[in-house]
This record gives C-alpha cells, structure tokens and sequence, in this order.
C-alpha cells in the first residue's frame, strides 16, 4: 500500500508540472527586465563583450602575476560558501531548465541508446522493434522519471562545475589549481550526487529497455524486500558520471577560452553549439563502455526470478546480475566491439543534438543571470561601493600581465 503511494507521488503529473513552473518562473525572473533590443530572445543575448568572450568563465586558471587586478577581500569561509552558493544558482537553474527541455523533445533517441546498450542492435533495427512494440508512446517511456530526474541532473553538473571552481579560486589553499583539479573535483560531486538519484533511473531505464512488463517485475522484487535492485548499476553510473563530465567539462573550458575560436566564430550560440558538440564527442567516446555496463546490469535486476539470460542464470538471484554476469552478458553477445560500441554512434549523434540544445539555453540563461545579479553578488561579497564602470560591477577578475579583460571568476 505504501509503495503503491509513493508510486501515485512520483507518477503524479502535477509534481512535473511544479517542477517545470518553478525551474521556467525562476529563469523567467532573471529574463524579462532584459533590454528592448533583445526582448524574448533567448537565443542572441545582448551581453557586455566580456560575458561574450567567456562562455564558461567559471573554470578559468588564476596564476597571479604582478600585473594582476585580483579581488583579495574575500578570505571569510563563510563570504566564500555564500559566493559559491549565488554562482552555482546562476549556472543551476539554467541547466535545469535546459535539461526539461531535452527530455521533452529528445527523449525517443536516448530511448533507442539504451535499448542498443542492452542488446546491441542498430539504430533503425532498434527504432523500429521499439515502434512496432508501442509507436510513440514506448518511445516516451519512462518520460515522468525522466522529467524528474534530468533536470535535478543537469542542475548538479552545472552548478557543480560553477559553484565549485569559484569556491576553489576563493579558497587560499586552493586558488591556484588548474581547471583540471577544479573540474575533477566538480565532476566527483556529481557523481556523488546522482547515486542518489539512482531509484530514479533504474525505473526509467527499465521502462525505456523492457517497457511496463520489465518495470512490474521489479516493482515486485522492491515489494519483496530487495530495494536493493532499484541501486543496480550504481557503482558504473558514477564512474561514467565522473568519466563523462570530467571530460566533456574540461574540453569546453579550454575550448571557451581559445582566443582563435572567439576570432573565427564572433557569434556566442554559435561557438557555444560548436563547443557543445565537440565536448559530447569526446565524453562519449571516454564513458561509453561504462554506460553499456551499467545499463546491462540495470535491465538485467528486472529479469524474473525463473528466467535465463544470454550468458548464464543471471537473472535467478533476488538482486539481479553481478557486474561480472553483466560483462559477460555483453562479451558473450557483441565481444569487446559490443562491450566500447554498443550505441556509440546513436549516442554521439543524440548528445550533439542534446549538447547543443543544453549548451544554448544554458549559457544563455546563465549569463543574463550573471547579468541581472551584479548587485546581489556584490552584496555577497561584502562591496558597499558605488562603482558606475562596467567592468568595476564584476569583481574577482583575472588578468593577464598587459592588462587585458581574459577571465571573469565573481
């Protein structure tokens, strides 16, 4: 009775409804005093030059040098967790915003990846057993899980990546670390983070893999006890969320400061969608076997007690498949090209699209975030002052030695 419920609770339309209005009134909020020039237009943004020129300011390398022009007043833990905290929403709630926006319009093709990361078939052979089986509506399934969890998802990463590198660069013991350290630090916090999310995803991954019949059997494990089975494949989630963020993250800060990419591509959503689309690549092709893994063992935790699969009575234990039956589920099936390629090339295609989406709704509403808030941060920082320059409104500025505007970290 209570699982039966908490299942009406999540399912309930209007919890996505409320989370939708909330992540769409907040950014709404942060969007609507904009100029007259660029009203309602989400997609060219009218920002000073060096909000254009640093698409992801917040991982930016500070090395001081003597010609410096560096922000030092803010040396209070306290001050720092605050700034921190007004960073990560900026860069948060936009990418929760964009996320929502994935699921609705492109949640049929990452159907279709973990469909191909189970059973290793192609794109058009999976699409059309996938339609034939349920026409669009088995597309979408698992769409509420979805719609919970993607946004909470992409509100870690961003944040993650935002408020912990500026809380890195205020930090005397950690100010002068690379982007590499910030970004594997923020990179572990997400990974960290979506353990927690893991019930969410088994649920939708079942769904979208084996449909209503996959999802029933096991719901009947969790009633039997094994709760256990909603954290299958938690292990190889958070080490591809590690091995996926940490590199889509770094080759989009360092692509966002190419000074030549700025130079041959002027217009931000532009260069942002190149950036995203490159940064997918690279992530995918890095992550991609532990996805495989950990989508294997997922679907496999949903097997009938009584049932064979491919490799073995994997499927007889209350708690699913061990990472080992797992593998050697893919390995007996596709080999090792089934084990690094299932789903790759649909995957790639999907997270350019998906990475473009994000990336240009993203940086859009964080900037004009960053933009509305100049006074709130300042507050945070503890800066009374009346400062009318444009450049004085944003303070904990790198420099370069010639005395150039190269990188924002407020």
């Amino acid at each position: 009775m209570a699982l039966s419920t908490s299942r009406r609770i999540i399912l309930s339309p209007w919890l996505l409804v409320l989370l939708l209005l909330f992540c769409l009134h907040t950014s709404s909020l942060t969007t609507s005093v904009d100029d007259d020039d660029d009203e309602g237009d989400l997609a060219s943004p009218s920002l000073p030059h060096h909000l254009e020129i640093d698409a992801i300011e917040s991982t930016i390398q500070h090395v001081p040098t003597p010609g410096d022009v560096v922000s030092h007043d803010i040396t209070d833990s306290e001050t720092i967790f605050r700034r921190a905290l007004q960073k990560a929403i900026g860069g948060g709630l936009p990418g929760a915003v964009a996320g929502a926006v994935q699921v609705l319009s492109l949640m049929w093709l990452r159907t279709v990846i973990n469909y191909q990361y189970r059973y290793g078939s192609t794109f058009l052979q999976s699409l059309t057993h996938l339609y034939r089986n349920g026409g669009l509506p088995r597309l979408y399934s698992g769409i509420t899980f979805a719609l919970i969890q993607a946004p909470l998802s992409r509100f870690v990463s961003t944040a993650a990546n935002d408020g912990v590198s500026l809380f890195l660069q205020n930090n005397p013991l950690t100010e002068h670390w690379g982007p590499a350290k910030e970004v594997a630090v923020a990179a572990l916090v997400v990974g960290l983070f979506r353990g927690m999310l893991m019930p969410i995803d088994t649920c939708k991954t079942v769904l979208q893999i084996e449909g209503g019949w996959g999802f029933e059997r096991l719901m009947e494990k969790v009633r039997r006890g094994n709760v256990s089975v909603l954290y299958s494949g938690a292990l190889a989630n958070a080490i591809s969320s590690f091995i996926g963020h940490y590199p889509w993250f770094y080759t989009y800060n360092l692509l966002s400061r190419n000074d030549a990419l700025v130079d041959l591509i002027p217009f931000v959503n532009a260069r942002n969608a190149l950036i995203g689309f490159v940064s997918s690549i690279v992530s995918d092709s890095v992550a991609n076997f532990m996805r495989v893994i950990k989508t294997t063992k997922q679907a496999l935790a949903a097997r009938g007690d009584d049932e064979d699969v491919e490799y073995g009575k994997v499927g007889h234990r209350a708690k699913g498949a061990t990472y080992a039956e797992a593998i050697g589920v893919i390995l007996a099936a596709d080999g090792w090209k089934g084990l690094f390629g299932r789903g790759l090339k649909t995957r790639i295609f999907a997270n350019a699209l998906q990475s473009i989406v994000f990336t240009v709704i993203w940086r859009g509403l964080a900037e004009r975030w960053s933009g509305k808030k100049d006074e709130q941060t300042e507050m945070f920082a503890g800066d009374d002052s009346s400062d009318t320059d444009e450049e004085s409104d944003y303070k904990g500025y790198d420099y370069n030695s010639d005395g150039d505007d190269a990188a924002k970290v407020h």
